[in-house]
């Protein structure tokens, strides 16, 4: 018997696996460029794995994230800061 096959039926049913790779795939399609700015110590220098491309000019930090929404954008990069001390 074929995976996700309906018997009696002409249709085939999505596994679970494949629903989460179509919803991934929607997900990474409709992600947009945001930049954040954030105000950061002037000898301010990012810690550890970097998931941004980020700017930093006299206390002025630029990220460029790729997210759904500028809200989802700051609240990456809001969770990024926390991880920095």
């Amino acid at each position: 018997m074929r995976r996700g096959y309906i018997p009696g039926t002409n249709s085939m049913t999505p596994t679970e696996a494949e629903i989460h790779a179509t919803l991934l795939i929607e997900r990474a399609m409709n992600l947009k460029k945001h930049y954040v700015q954030l105000m950061v110590p002037l000898n301010w220098v990012p810690n550890g794995k970097i998931p941004f491309d980020i700017a930093v000019r006299d206390g002025l930090a630029v990220f460029k994230v790729y997210a759904l929404s500028f809200e989802e954008a700051c609240y990456q990069v809001s969770i990024f800061m926390e991880t920095q001390g």
